[in-house]
C-alpha cells in the first residue's frame, strides 16, 4: 500500500472503529502514519481492507498490528491455489499430538488445522483417548471437520480472489 493510500485506510478504520481517532499531537500523528505505513505497505489497499473488517468482527478496538497479520493470512490464503490437502492437514495435526506443550504446539499448525483443532488443549485432550476409541470415534470425526474445513477454505479464497486482485 502506498503512503497516501494510508487516509482512505484511515476512513475505512473510522467506519469498523468508530471511537479511532488519529492523534492530534502532529509529531504523534506522524509516528502512527508511519507504523501503520510499515505495517501495511507490502499488501494492497483492497487486501487491508478486508483484513480490517475481518479483525473488527472479532474485536471492538482498533489493532494495526492484527490487521497486518490478517493481511498476512489473506495473502497466504489467496497465494495456496486450492492445493489443500485433508491428507495433509490430518498428518500434520496427527504430528503434533502430544501432552506436553499443546501452545507451542497448536502454534506451528497451519491456520485451516487450527480452524479444525480450535485450540491448544484440543491436542492434549486427544492424547488421553484410548487409542481404540481415538481410531473409531475421534479420526473420524476429525476427517469430517477436515473436510468441511477445506470446504470453507476454497470457498472463501474464490470468494477473496473475485473482489481482490493481489
Amino acid at each position: 500500500m502506498e503512503k497516501k493510500e494510508l487516509m482512505k485506510f484511515f476512513e475505512v478504520v473510522t467506519i469498523l472503529y468508530p471511537t479511532y481517532k488519529l492523534p492530534t499531537n502532529e509529531e504523534l500523528k506522524k509516528e502512527t502514519i508511519k507504523i501503520w505505513n510499515q505495517c501495511l505497505k507490502p499488501y494492497k489497499l483492497k487486501l487491508a481492507i478486508e483484513a480490517a473488517k475481518n479483525v473488527a468482527k472479532e474485536n471492538d478496538y482498533f489493532n494495526i498490528a492484527k490487521i497486518a497479520a490478517e493481511c498476512e493470512d489473506l495473502t497466504i490464503l489467496l497465494s495456496n491455489k486450492n492445493s489443500i490437502k485433508p491428507d495433509k492437514i490430518f498428518l500434520e495435526i496427527i504430528l503434533t499430538l502430544e501432552y506436553s506443550n499443546p501452545q507451542q504446539n497448536f502454534n506451528t499448525l497451519s491456520p485451516i488445522a487450527k480452524d479444525v483443532v480450535g485450540y491448544p488443549g484440543q491436542l492434549s485432550n486427544w492424547t488421553k483417548v484410548p487409542k481404540a476409541e481415538f481410531e473409531t470415534v475421534i479420526v473420524p470425526l476429525l476427517k469430517k471437520d477436515i473436510a468441511k474445513a477445506v470446504k470453507n477454505f476454497i470457498r472463501k479464497q474464490t470468494a477473496l480472489r473475485a473482489g481482490i486482485n493481489i
